[in-house]
């Protein structure tokens, strides 16, 4: 028995042979075709293929399940676009936490710096209230 690929060349061919009558293929360019048939339907094997005929009488009815990865152009090029755009999102996320945190660190040594400086001149905004009281490790 015949295999898909086999079945497929088969029938590809005969369509070729039969639209160019006038100009019959040589058996090299035969082979040729017949080669680059069975390596495209190598290549369109799918992980599930899964297919069925339901006998209804005088007529059949065809059901077919495939599948796999899409390897279309199109859902590949789709897949760049949304893989550079979770790469520039990714990247700003972090770019915006790390501002953040610079940001974060510059402003409580700015706080601490002119809180020492008050400090040293002996200036006394609240009285009775000092800040090393609520948080003993300043000095």
């Amino acid at each position: 028995m015949k295999e898909g690929a086999e079945i497929y060349s088969e029938f590809t061919l005969s369509r070729i042979k039969h639209a160019l009558k006038s100009e019959p293929l040589s058996e090299r360019q035969v082979r040729l075709i017949r080669v680059a048939l069975a390596v495209q339907s190598e290549a369109d094997k799918h992980p599930v293929d899964l297919r069925w005929t339901l006998p209804l009488g005088l007529t059949r009815l065809y059901f077919c399940v495939f599948a796999g990865i899409d390897r279309r152009t199109s859902t590949l090029k789709l897949h760049k676009v949304r893989s550079l755009f979770l790469i520039k999102r990714v990247r700003g996320t972090i770019t915006l936490a790390l501002l953040s945190i610079v940001s974060l660190a510059v402003s409580i040594g700015l706080f601490l710096g002119l809180y020492s400086v008050k400090r040293a001149l002996g200036i006394d905004i609240f009285p009775d209230f000092h800040l090393h009281d609520l948080l003993p490790w300043i000095a």
